[in-house]
């Protein structure tokens, strides 16, 4: 018998890897794969070496509250997203504490209720000119098609309604800054910015032309009191002091309000696309509560099953696919140790994917989201927009821009999947299809006439899987049981 002494509970096991690298191969080869097996296998806290990283991959929504909500104060932003000040500058994604809090308050009126529904009419304007493009028929890459309408959106919403829009040139740049991240976070031993690789050199060119747009659209906007900068009336482009802030809360807010929006509007078309009752319940409500109008802000609320369709399309496919916290103290979760300098991993398409909250997981059901679903659901079991204090501040603005724009495209057109050949996912910071998502864009009279809620003959079943199966980024593949 011992007195007055305390021990730590066993170590959880996880993978090993390579007592050099780690899991660093199993990283770099499959993420989603990788992270998916390790949660089956070990458990909801799993010891995690990546290189030198070391890290817990964690997947039990109560273990995720009190990392996101209960001891947020002993965790900081993920590394990754620290070593990208380049890009992201010290806006909302890469602060802390203090500084952290300060850009919060001065971003919340970007994002007032007020706001949102002054916004409502450029996201469907947004939608309404590419549905004008659609009109020729033919193929699209409806992944390229959401990221050239949620871009606008945005950068309409931020700089003015009469914003002059580079898309493709500002879609080149988000996209060499992109792979860069990609690229240094599945490093053995990342290289800093400042190393004269020819890399570095397209990533200084790309973020240098984007700051130029940035301002550019500043300049050029007819009112003053700009979102971007309202919610800090002295910052003006023309002040050295607050250029900086500026600039960042810019591209902070330009970044991650097209991204997630765009990503969750191209992974619904693609869903629906395997499955037309689904897709007969969206166009009846759409054409009952739309008739022969676009959706404006207040159809918002009447429009349950295209808000149920993107919630389900969020969960199978979040754009960001898993996040971190790094601890900056000493700290446990679940009884665990979490030693300072360590990370907390959360992967939202793990947990997302697991059947103790999401009956029949790998397939699609936007059905299931009932209010009485929701109010079931464990707090931090869907975390599409993150959870706790840091959650994402415009998760309101992306989800009222992915109904309207659902909505106003679907209610004139069905894009069908242009081959049968499998769509590869490309975990870079954000849930990508790697070749993008083709799809034959067909019209569809504005009303259509009601299909039962049964499965007619024809209709095409979600993809699933069984237990055997694992959803990886080259699609849905069988392997042996894990």
């Amino acid at each position: 018998m011992t007195f007055g002494l305390t021990t730590d509970p066993p170590r959880p096991a996880g993978p090993q890897g390579s007592p050099l690298t780690g899991c660093l191969r199993e990283y770099r080869t499959d993420l989603l794969s990788f992270v998916t097996k390790c949660a089956r296998r070990y458990g909801d806290f799993v010891p995690v070496r990546v290189a030198s990283h070391r890290g817990y991959l964690i997947s039990d929504p109560a273990l995720v509250g009190d990392v996101l909500n209960e001891r947020t104060g002993d965790y900081r932003k993920v590394f990754m997203l620290r070593n990208n000040r380049l890009f992201l500058g010290d806006g909302l994604l890469t602060s802390d504490g203090e500084d952290w809090r300060n850009k919060r308050t001065e971003a919340r009126p970007i994002f007032k209720a007020s706001s949102l529904k002054e916004y409502a009419p450029i996201m469907t304007q947004e939608a309404e000119r590419m549905g004008e493009i659609w009109a020729a028929g033919g193929t699209r890459d409806v992944q390229n098609d959401m990221m050239d309408v949620a871009l606008r959106v945005i950068v309409r919403c931020l700089f003015g309604g009469d914003a002059d829009i580079d898309v493709a040139r500002a879609t080149k740049d988000i996209n060499i800054i992109q792979s860069r991240m990609n690229k240094r976070v599945r490093s053995l031993v990342p290289l800093p910015d400042t190393a004269p690789t020819p890399f570095n050199i397209g990533l200084r060119l790309a973020v240098h032309d984007l700051n130029k747009m940035i301002y550019g659209w500043a300049k050029n906007a007819p009112d003053a009191d700009l979102p971007v900068r309202s919610s800090n009336a002295s910052a003006t482009i023309s002040d050295p002091r607050d250029i900086g802030n500026f600039r960042d809360r810019a591209m902070t807010m330009m970044f991650a309000g097209h991204e997630t929006t765009a990503l969750a509007l191209s992974w619904s078309w693609h869903l629906l696309a395997q499955n037309t009752e689904a897709y007969a319940r969206m166009h009846n409500e759409i054409d009952t509560v739309l008739g022969d109008h676009p959706p404006t802000f207040d159809d918002l609320p009447r429009l349950r099953v295209v808000r149920q369709v993107i919630r389900e399309s969020l969960r199978l496919f979040p754009p960001i696919y898993a996040f971190g916290r790094d601890a900056v103290r000493d700290t446990s979760v679940g009884g665990q140790r979490i030693p300072a300098g360590q990370s907390a991993m959360i992967a939202p398409w793990v947990i997302h994917r697991d059947p103790r909250w999401f009956p029949q997981p790998d397939e699609f059901h936007p059905e299931r989201w009932s209010e009485e679903f929701e109010r079931n659901l464990p707090k931090f079991a869907y975390l599409p927009f993150g959870g706790g204090p840091r959650a994402c501040i415009g998760k309101h603005f992306a989800m009222n821009e992915a109904i309207l724009v659902l909505s106003a495209l679907a209610r004139r057109y069905q894009p069908q999947p242009a081959s049968e050949d499998p769509i590869e996912l490309w975990p870079t910071f954000s849930l990508r299809a790697r070749n993008g998502i083709p799809m034959d864009v067909v019209r569809r009279p504005v009303h259509a006439p009601t299909i039962s809620q049964g499965c007619t003959a024809g209709t095409r079943k979600a993809a699933r899987t069984t237990p055997d199966d694992v959803i990886t980024s080259r699609g849905v593949c069988r392997h042996s049981s894990t």
